[in-house]
């Protein structure tokens, strides 16, 4: 779950950084983002997000992703909507979950040793709050 969200480009960009802030954690190298919001993904790659499309009340969220290690602008793609079907139904679940514990399922092999549930279980991405995660 993200902060309330003033407009659909909001929530967007919050999806964004909770992506950039769960890289961070797990320590992914050279992580490539997939937005089916073309106009965060224009913002997302300039580089004065002075002049980036969209509204004001996201340059301050635009500025943290950017400012995040796994970061790169070049690693942002815009896809078809019509593609990003896992997004869509994940959003629609979330909304579902409201206030209920975070739920930890493991799909590893060996579910006893997940280092990144178990890095999940230790890890803040504040401002959001993880509902459901499912690694493999």
């Amino acid at each position: 779950m993200s902060p309330p969200a003033s407009s659909p480009l909001q929530a967007e960009t919050f999806s964004l950084m909770l992506a950039t802030r769960l890289a961070e954690n797990l320590n992914i190298q050279n992580p490539h983002f997939l937005t089916d919001c073309s106009v965060l993904a224009t913002a997302a790659k300039m580089t004065n997000i002075f002049s980036a499309p969209g509204h004001w009340d996201n340059r301050p969220l635009l500025a943290q992703i950017q400012s995040s290690p796994s970061f790169q602008q070049n690693n942002i793609s815009h896809i078809n909507r019509g593609n990003n079907v896992k997004a869509h139904h994940l959003a629609r679940l979330a909304s579902k979950l409201h206030n209920r514990p975070v739920m930890y399922r493991c799909l590893c092999s060996d579910a006893e040793i997940c280092p990144i549930r178990e890095t999940l279980s230790v890890t803040s991405v504040l401002p959001f709050t993880l509902l459901s995660v499912k690694c493999s």
